[in-house]
């Protein structure tokens, strides 16, 4: 299963990581080694968690769709604390730049984002909406089979003889 996420993850993480490269040269010319240090952990961890949310998301679309929500946001949660966690743990940290870092995570979600809602809005469908719309589409038809066949069964017997 892992085979069909792997082109559209790699399509938003190719340009992400070329953004992280610029940052890194970018931050070492500016800043040096600590400048440096920080871009690519920014990269590394912008990359990181959304790799995480695509493959994590997809599979539970796939699965149950109707869970999405719930997983998306505990996800987010997740995310958001292990965030948390690596500021405090980089606070003052020697030999790392904090403002490279934070700016470094700013510039990657941004590309991340945009280059992501490009990519979606050219038409292209990652296999989970496809999985989804096909299943919706199969419990649609499932209904509508299912409500023909009780308003026949409450069709009056003399109706059903005179429509033949």
């Amino acid at each position: 299963m892992a085979d069909i996420y792997a082109p559209p993850l790699r399509r938003l993480v190719l340009p992400t990581a070329a953004l992280g490269v610029v940052a890194i040269a970018v931050a070492s010319s500016a800043r040096g080694g600590h400048g440096a240090l920080g871009a690519a952990a920014g990269a590394a961890i912008v990359i990181g968690f959304f790799s995480v949310s695509h493959g994590v998301l997809g599979r539970v679309l796939a699965k149950s769709p109707e869970l999405a929500m719930s997983a998306a946001l505990a996800l987010y949660l997740f995310k958001v604390i292990v965030l948390f966690l690596l500021l405090a743990l980089f606070k003052n940290a020697a030999g790392f730049d904090g403002k490279v870092f934070g700016l470094t995570v700013l510039a990657c979600t941004v590309a991340w984002v945009i280059y992501g809602n490009a990519w979606s809005m050219q038409g292209a469908m990652l296999p989970s909406e496809l999985a989804y719309r096909k299943r919706s589409h199969a419990l649609i038809m499932d209904e509508v089979r299912n409500g023909i066949d009780a308003l026949m069964t409450k069709v009056p017997a003399d109706f059903k003889a005179e429509a033949n």
